[in-house]
């Protein structure tokens, strides 16, 4: 509940293309994340408590071929990426797949993001449910912050609100970063009350 998603259509208004399928399975990057967590037990992110339940995925090299396959079905696209929630069981292997690869973490106050849970009623809510929230946010962040702090050459951690309040800021802070070729004739006018993606 950062607002991710605005984040990402942001950075696609402006030239960032988004995910093609691999080539061979047709998988998008979170069906990988979704197999990989599968697979490795990893935790949904929805159900977090504690930061010690978030579990960097440590996958063989029998599962670099989906993450290859993907990588290949986006090599024409010079700028590509995508948001998934669930990849912070993710960060450590796709960090270590492609040294290329660079990370926007994105972050929000706990009380916004609660709010913005689905979830969430303010009138029906106990003690106990708003507590649990509050883990969860905090667990989550905790890992995110853990990973920004080990890779910081390669992340930029965002407040969400804040890229919403100025975005043209925020792109010259990404493309100080990773040198992104934004779309210079499309300055955005970055709008915020577009329905909601599902989560990814």
């Amino acid at each position: 509940q950062s607002g991710y998603q605005d984040v990402e259509r942001l950075l696609n208004t402006c030239g960032m293309a988004k995910a093609l399928p691999s080539r061979r399975e047709g998988f998008l990057p979170e069906q990988i994340s979704l197999t990989l967590c599968k697979a490795h037990r990893a935790l949904p992110v929805s159900q977090l408590e504690t930061e010690e339940q978030v579990r960097q995925v440590m996958a063989g090299p029998v599962w670099h071929g989906m993450a290859l396959d993907l990588m290949l079905g986006n090599l024409e696209q010079p700028l590509w990426g995508w948001s998934d929630p669930e990849a912070l069981h993710l960060l450590e292997y796709w960090r270590d797949l492609d040294p290329t690869l660079c990370f926007i973490l994105v972050y929000d106050n706990p009380h916004t993001a609660i709010a913005r849970s689905e979830s969430y009623d303010p009138f029906a809510e106990s003690d106990e449910n708003i507590d649990r929230h509050l883990n969860s946010w905090s667990a989550y962040n905790a890992a995110m912050l853990r990973f920004f702090h080990r890779n910081t050459g390669r992340c930029l951690l965002v407040h969400g609100r804040a890229v919403r309040a100025s975005a043209n800021h925020y792109l010259q802070e990404v493309r100080a970063r990773i040198d992104a070729p934004w779309t210079p004739e499309r300055d955005p006018n970055f709008v915020t009350d577009e329905p909601r993606s599902p989560t990814r």
